[in-house]
């Protein structure tokens, strides 16, 4: 049995409905789940089928309650992944992969090589680059990804060996109490925690194919090209983009967290984008939009006195 989720509020669903349809399309034979941290919106759900959603309080997480009352609804949602990780394991003992997707991804491929690389290894991650960035003055630049985490957590496959569980155990241990966006004091929710997995868990599996998880940070590394699928550098087929940051409402930029790309210097991106802006709309992007999490903590965002780009982009 092979697994994969996202997890999301419920103002999210019409991502994360998109996310589950092009990943099914692509990837049959798994059984994709949305668990919502929130409470199910009443006379639409029908609309997410075939993709199942569960409510986080049904999972029967001890720890639930204490997460919920000092996080946010953007910690808590990173928070929890380690958690419901475990629970999909419980639950389904005879799972291989379990592999989480941020509800802002879409899925153009199967996960081939994750699965071989988790015959073999415990924990597959992504790294945000995988050559040196330009010192060209723009953002982000090595000394951001450095403060955010040299893996991206939109995207993490275990299996389901001692050593995967350990990892969980591990990753639990520090979001139940170390989930924080406070760049300031050196946290930037789970992701940060990721750059130690490959000391801590020295059989995990850095999956740097370029196909995987391709997103702005890594656009200098990564051209697209379109014969019967779409191809990242003429070699490897696009697996799955991340649309980290960007807004269907300024469909011009390519994210809110970056400077360096535009859609002039990288037009072949835009098919990309046009189709994600879309099938969000269809998805009753604007019935959902507006609708405020039942959970996380309201708590007012740290404001230092100087707030420059870097904390823009991290402290959301």
């Amino acid at each position: 049995m092979k697994i994969a989720f996202t997890i999301c509020s419920t103002n999210y669903l019409p991502f994360a409905k998109a996310l589950g349809d092009t990943f099914m399309q692509h990837n049959s034979d798994y059984a994709f789940s949305i668990v919502l941290i929130d409470t199910l919106p009443s006379g639409e759900v029908s609309f997410f089928e075939p993709h199942p959603i569960i409510e986080i309080t049904k999972l029967g997480l001890p720890e639930f309650d204490e997460m919920n009352n000092k996080y946010n609804i953007f910690e808590l949602s990173c928070a929890l992944k380690p958690y419901v990780i475990e629970y999909f394991i419980r639950h389904n003992p005879s799972a291989e992969v379990i592999a989480y997707f941020d509800s802002d991804i879409l899925v153009y491929n199967k996960l081939t090589l994750c699965e071989y690389a988790l015959k073999k290894h415990p924990v597959t991650l992504t790294p945000h680059i995988n050559i040196s960035l330009d010192e060209d003055g723009h953002f982000p630049n090595e000394e951001i990804l450095l403060k955010a985490g040299l893996f991206n957590a939109g995207f993490i496959a275990v299996n389901n060996s001692k050593e995967a569980k350990e990892f969980i155990g591990w990753w639990k241990k520090k979001l139940l109490t170390k989930c924080f966006n406070d760049t300031q004091k050196g946290l930037f929710v789970d992701q940060l925690w990721l750059s130690f997995v490959p000391v801590f868990f020295p059989s995990s599996c850095i999956l740097n194919n370029p196909g995987y998880n391709v997103a702005y940070w890594n656009f200098q590394e990564r051209d697209l090209s379109f014969s019967n699928t779409f191809t990242i550098n003429n070699d490897h087929p696009l697996v799955f983009f991340h649309f980290s940051g960007y807004d269907i409402n300024t469909p011009e930029i390519i994210s809110k967290y970056q400077d360096r790309f535009s859609f002039e210097n990288k037009p072949e991106f835009r098919p990309l984008f046009d189709e994600y802006r879309s099938r969000i709309i269809e998805n009753l992007y604007h019935n959902f939009k507006d609708i405020k999490p039942a959970f996380g903590f309201i708590k007012e965002e740290i404001q230092p006195v100087k707030k420059n780009f870097f904390q823009k982009i991290f402290n959301k």
